[in-house]
């Protein structure tokens, strides 16, 4: 049977989460640079947002991941699907 690509399961977490532009996620870990076929680096910079919120801006058709700002430093980053957990809590 044939593994199913990161684009695939990264879809199917967003479809699972039902995402929506502008809702809010937590950063729960890092990840190896190209780690699960992500094809993105992981950089020192997204160490402080383990742990934080960060909103969700969309952009997710390509590997490079998941398109967030962070809500401390508004910096943006692409984050693997699999680091990422959604905030139960609503943000006024």
């Amino acid at each position: 049977m044939k593994s199913s690509s990161y684009l695939d399961r990264q879809a199917m977490w967003l479809k699972k989460n039902g995402l929506k532009k502008g809702d809010i996620l937590i950063v729960a870990k890092s990840a190896e640079t190209s780690q699960d076929g992500w094809s993105n680096s992981w950089i020192p910079e997204m160490d402080l947002c383990i742990g934080k919120k960060a909103k969700f801006i969309g952009g997710v058709a390509h590997s490079g991941g998941v398109s967030l700002v962070s809500l401390d430093s508004g910096n943006r980053f692409g984050f693997p699907y699999f680091v990422l957990r959604k905030n139960k809590l609503k943000v006024g």
